[in-house]
């Protein structure tokens, strides 16, 4: 009696070590509710889907898995190993669904799988497009050319699927480098890529505003002598790009003089900014005689 007391208490062992056992060389689909997959002492591999929960019992050496439509059955001595997973739990969530990269520019996304106690948490990632943004086994997405790129992550013990949608884009402008007069106008042009975007707006913003503001439409205006950057962002990609503008002034040391026939008088200039690399000029007259 001690001896069969002892052997039950085996056997409940036996089986809940079976029960709490992951296996994870199984894909499955996401439609399927309850999967319990068989491993055989002859090495195979059974694998037995059911449309509701089953309740397992144990008695005299078989192991019985039933619902109210179906019924199997295991002598205890066949069995290596028995697992349940619900393929409702396997999922994979990445750390973005939505990203936007420059061409050339690179981003990671990082994957959670669950069941979170999976022995395997190995995945598989794939580009929809590799033209357009390509994808490492560390999930490192790379811009490639302008566009929009599907990043799929798979879990490669559950089969379970995430998604990331990719945009590979910029903005450009027209002039990367303008100089303008004090009160003067200058306006910058802007193109957003890819143009396959539904929203191409972009937003106009100035470093420094006591030295040139921007409106809304990219007129860029001289407010005084000096250097400012500005700055153009596409609203929909977030992604940004930058002219710089120099306000400057040329200045005579005389504005009125007179000049006697065949006498001459030197004018000199001076060029604003201070910071200009070029302070050279141009000189012309609006009235010159012909030459005899």
């Amino acid at each position: 009696m001690h001896n069969m007391k002892r052997y039950k208490n085996w056997v409940r062992a036996a089986m809940l070590l079976l029960l709490t056992t992951l296996t994870t060389s199984t894909v499955w689909a996401a439609d399927d509710e309850y999967k319990y997959v068989l491993w055989l002492n002859d090495g195979t591999q059974k694998i037995l889907d059911f449309s509701d929960k089953p309740v397992m019992t144990y008695a005299d050496g078989v192991v019985t898995l039933k619902t109210s439509g179906e019924n199997f059955t295991w002598p205890l001595t066949d069995l290596k190993k028995l697992t349940f997973m619900n393929a409702a739990n396997a999922k994979v969530k990445l750390s973005k669904t939505k990203a936007t990269i420059e061409k050339g520019k690179t981003l990671t996304l990082k994957a959670t799988i669950t069941p979170s106690d999976l022995p395997d948490k190995s995945v598989t990632w794939t580009s929809s497009d590799t033209k357009v943004a390509t994808v490492t086994s560390a999930g490192k997405v790379k811009g490639v050319k302008t566009g929009t790129a599907t990043i799929t992550c798979t879990s490669n013990s559950t089969g379970a699927k995430a998604t990331c949608e990719v945009t590979v884009g910029s903005v450009k402008l027209d002039q990367t480098e303008i100089v303008v007069e004090k009160t003067k106008t200058k306006t910058l042009t802007a193109t957003v890529y890819p143009s396959t975007l539904t929203d191409k707006s972009v937003t106009w913003s100035s470093s420094d505003t006591k030295i040139a503001t921007v409106s809304s439409k990219g007129k860029v205006k001289g407010v005084k002598t000096g250097t400012a950057t500005i700055t153009c962002t596409s609203n929909a990609t977030g992604l940004s790009t930058t002219c710089k503008v120099t306000v400057g002034s040329v200045k005579l040391d005389q504005t009125e003089v007179s000049v006697e026939k065949g006498k001459t008088m030197t004018l000199k200039a001076t060029a604003y900014p201070s910071t200009l690399e070029d302070k050279t000029v141009t000189w012309t007259s609006s009235n010159t005689p012909p030459a005899r």
